[in-house]
């Protein structure tokens, strides 16, 4: 195994690269929702340091999905085989979405819709992960957007 130089990034090369693109886009994030918001993310709040770690996971996502690299295709398409084909929806907005049963299949006699917050997208199943309404996270193949004036309450979810 083979080891860098200590204290040395230009060593890490494509390592460093990597962090500096998630860090990038964890500030467009953490800016976008804190305009949409007005309220400001902190790290010494344990609920914001939540947030933030889910933040920079879906950094990640965005740009394993997204970011076209030199060959002209991005990292999930030479994983899959195709382009992302899923709706995306900005971080931390308040959306409906679709609870399943145990068996994957909805019930008619449960509500049809919750509300919950969007965090992100597992790349294996393509499912979005929510944080619900009652504190908790599942995962779901079904989301709605909210109309615009709902979209940015996020007080559940601090």
């Amino acid at each position: 195994m083979e080891e860098s130089p200590a204290y040395d990034p230009a060593s890490n090369g494509g390592v460093e690269r990597a962090v500096r693109s998630i860090k990038e886009v964890v500030r467009t994030l953490k800016s976008d929702v804190e305009s949409k918001t007005q309220i400001a993310l902190r790290m010494d709040w344990p609920g914001d340091r939540n947030i933030l770690a889910w933040m920079a996971e879906y950094a990640g996502t965005l740009l394993r999905r997204y970011h076209v690299q030199m060959d002209g295709m991005t990292s999930y398409a030479h994983l899959k085989g195709r382009a992302s084909r899923r709706m995306m929806v900005p971080f931390a907005e308040s959306i409906l979405w679709r609870p399943l049963r145990d068996d994957g299949k909805t019930s008619n006699l449960d509500a049809k819709v919750e509300t919950g917050f969007f965090l992100g997208l597992r790349d294996s199943s393509d499912e979005a992960i929510i944080f619900t309404s009652s504190g908790g996270l599942t995962k779901c193949r079904d989301i709605l957007r909210r109309p615009w004036s709902e979209r940015w309450d996020i007080s559940e979810l601090r």
